[in-house]
C-alpha cells in the first residue's frame, strides 16, 4: 500500500507536458522515499515550516469526523432498520424504495440544501442553528457531520434492511420459529449476529465512500482537515505523507475485522 502511494505521488512528474519524463519520475520517487524516511526535512507549501507536527492538527480533525460519522451512522441505521421492520413487510418495501430514491441524489445536493436551510432559518428567526462554514479553525462541526453522515445512513439502512429481510427467509429462522422462540428473540440472537458479520465486511465500502465524500465536505465547509491540507500544499511528498497517514488506520481496521470474524463465527 505504501509503495503504491509513493508511485502515485510521482505521476505528475511522469506526465508533465505532452511527453513522458521517466527520469524525472524516478527522481521524484527517490525524493519522496527520502522524505518519508526523514519527515522532519519536509517543508510543506514553501512555508519554511516542517510538516510535523503541523499536519497532526488537520489529521486529528479528519479522523475525528470519520470516527463520529461512522459510529453514529451505524447506530442510526440499525435503529431505523428496527423501526422499519416493526412496521411490516408492506411498509418496508415502500421505505426501501424511498431510500433508493434519496440515495440517488448527489452528495452536493445534501450539502447545498442543508446550508440553504440554515441560512433561511437564520434570516427568518435570527437564530443560527449551525455554523455553515469554518474560518480556518475547526468550528463548523455539526453541519459537516450531518452532511457526511446522511448519505451513509441511507446507504447502511438500505443494506441492513435487505440483509435482515434475506435472513428472515432462511430455513434456520423457520426452524427456530417452529421451536417456539419468539420473533424478537430470533431477531436479536440469530439474525442480528449474521447481519452484523455482513456489515463488518461491507464496512470497507462504507469507509472508502466516506473518505471520498470528505474531499467535498472539507472544501465546501472550509474545514481544516487532512484532505484539505493535502490539496492546499499539494506536492509529491505531502501527498504521500498525508495519504499514508489516512490509509494506515483504515487498513488496520480492515485487517482487525478480518481477524475477528472467524473467531466470532467459531464461537
Amino acid at each position: 500500500m505504501i509503495l503504491g502511494v509513493i508511485m502515485i505521488s510521482g505521476l505528475p512528474n511522469l506526465f508533465r507536458g505532452i511527453g513522458f519524463h521517466f527520469a524525472d519520475y524516478l527522481e521524484s520517487i527517490k525524493y519522496v522515499v527520502l522524505a518519508i524516511l526523514n519527515p522532519q526535512s519536509i517543508d510543506y507549501g514553501g512555508t519554511g515550516r516542517a510538516i510535523f507536527p503541523q499536519i497532526f492538527i488537520p489529521y486529528e480533525n479528519t479522523m475525528l469526523m470519520i470516527a463520529i460519522s461512522f459510529i453514529g451512522s451505524v447506530l442510526i441505521a440499525f435503529l431505523m432498520t428496527y423501526i422499519i421492520l416493526l412496521l411490516g413487510r408492506r411498509h418496508a418495501a415502500k421505505i426501501e424504495w424511498a431510500l433508493s430514491l434519496l440515495q440517488a441524489l448527489p452528495d452536493l445536493f445534501y450539502i447545498a440544501f442543508s446550508q440553504w436551510m440554515v441560512v433561511i432559518i437564520y434570516r427568518s428567526t435570527g437564530i443560527l442553528v449551525m455554523e455553515v462554514a469554518s474560518d480556518g479553525t475547526f468550528k463548523s462541526l455539526a453541519l459537516p457531520l450531518l452532511c457526511l453522515s446522511l448519505p451513509l445512513v441511507l446507504l447502511l439502512t438500505k443494506f441492513l434492511l435487505q440483509q435482515f429481510l434475506n435472513e428472515k427467509r432462511k430455513l434456520y429462522v423457520e426452524y427456530a420459529s417452529s421451536k417456539g422462540f419468539s420473533e424478537l428473540y430470533i431477531f436479536n440472537t440469530h439474525i442480528f449476529r449474521n447481519v452484523f458479520f455482513s456489515l463488518i465486511n461491507y464496512s470497507k465500502t462504507v469507509i472508502w465512500f466516506m473518505i471520498s465524500n470528505l474531499i467535498i465536505i472539507e472544501l465546501l465547509f472550509s474545514i481544516n482537515g487532512l484532505v484539505g491540507f493535502i490539496f492546499r500544499y499539494l506536492t509529491p511528498e505531502v501527498f504521500a505523507i498525508g495519504t499514508i497517514m489516512l490509509m494506515l488506520p483504515v487498513m488496520a481496521f480492515f485487517e482487525l475485522t478480518q481477524l475477528l470474524i472467524p473467531q466470532k463465527r467459531r464461537g
